[in-house]
């Protein structure tokens, strides 16, 4: 069974992993400042499950009230914008905002 848990002890910052058993599938991290949040990777190790653990990771900044989530990180520009981010020069950015509303 897939589980998905954040695993970070500090308020300010969520690390999560997706694990099938003892499997890490993917990671992914990222740093919180007030309402916002940089997210700073998502790690995939072979799974093809980034775009899964993005949403995740963007639920639980979510639920911890952050509205607007930021990424510098070219790496993940493919994710990025399955995830709906908007680019702007170097930097990719969400709204979070009625993003998990049922109408979305």
């Amino acid at each position: 069974m897939i589980t998905v848990h954040n695993i970070s002890p500090m308020d300010d910052f969520v690390f999560m992993q997706m694990k099938d058993g003892e499997e890490i599938l993917c990671e992914a991290s990222a740093k919180i400042c007030g309402g916002e949040s940089e997210l700073l990777d998502i790690r995939d190790y072979g799974s093809g499950l980034s775009y899964d653990m993005g949403k995740a990771i963007l639920n639980a900044l979510d639920l911890k009230g952050v509205k607007t989530v930021v990424c510098t990180n070219e790496k993940l520009q493919k994710t990025l914008m399955q995830l709906r981010f908007s680019a702007f020069s170097c930097e990719y950015s969400l709204s979070l905002a009625g993003y998990f509303s049922p109408n979305c």
